[in-house]
């Protein structure tokens, strides 16, 4: 594969990392950054020079956004759908929910795992208690987020799922070994 081959494929994933953003779908969003950022590809300097300006740009954009508000920050700012309002009236809750997404699970344990650590240095104080308040907080975002999933319709698409499963599973080495003998080191 040639250097322009493989920046069609980048392309490509970046232009389905922006659909995944359309879509709400922040988890696979998240993935698709992650694989092109990885060292892999991301040390592929010939690939990505022949990546298009647009698409470059797309995908500063796309990682900019998730590193300044990170993916909880974007669920956060959306404003609740049509259905997350009638199972809010439904329940008579307080808090609004949120559209449909697919929200990426990693963000919401990462939070708590630094709430947790925060809370072992603080136990018995005023800042103790914020803490629990936001742990509550972010227990209660990941309810009503499966919430609102249980009302999710999807149709698989078989041939997706049999293409997917026959795609070769490579390990971060063989991946960087690959890496470099597609663009050895200079």
């Amino acid at each position: 594969m040639k250097a322009r081959d493989r920046a069609k494929v980048v392309e490509h994933w970046i232009k389905v990392a922006k659909e995944c953003r359309a879509l709400r779908n922040f988890s696979s969003l998240h993935a698709i950054l992650s694989a092109l950022r990885s060292t892999s590809v991301h040390r592929l300097q010939k690939t990505w020079k022949k990546v298009s300006r647009r698409n470059s740009y797309t995908m500063q954009k796309l990682c900019k956004e998730e590193d300044r508000s990170g993916i909880r920050g974007l669920l956060i700012e959306e404003q609740p759908s049509r259905l997350a309002t009638l199972i809010l009236r439904v329940r008579g809750a307080q808090r609004k929910l949120p559209k449909k997404c697919v929200p990426f699970l990693g963000t919401f344990l990462s939070d708590l795992d630094k709430l947790g650590t925060a809370m072992d240095c603080v136990k018995g104080t005023h800042v103790s208690l914020e803490i629990e308040k936001e742990e509550q907080n972010v227990m209660e975002e990941i309810v009503l987020r499966q919430e609102v999933a249980e009302k999710y319709k999807f149709e698989p698409k078989e041939q997706f799922g049999v293409w997917f499963q026959a795609q070769e599973q490579l390990s971060e080495t063989e991946s960087y070994i690959l890496s470099c003998q597609l663009e050895p080191r200079s």
